[in-house]
């Protein structure tokens, strides 16, 4: 099992949309809003490093500024 916190930026005023569809996800565990340089903070959890991987860049890379 792997966990890893991510943090993620999101574009303005779509936090909560962000977040409703983060949250959906099974791997994601818990996700939060933040205040500074970033906008949301999930907690993940996967099989692999290599599941990470995919999660990282197949779901989160496409809320990318």
């Amino acid at each position: 099992m792997v966990i890893a916190y991510t943090l993620i930026k999101s574009e303005s005023g779509q936090d909560d949309k962000v977040m409703a569809v983060v949250r959906r996800r099974k791997e994601v565990k818990e996700v939060a809003l933040t205040y500074g340089a970033y906008d949301l903070i999930t907690k993940i959890e996967v099989e692999s490093p290599e599941a990470l991987d995919t999660f990282i860049f197949d779901v989160l890379a496409r809320f990318r500024k």
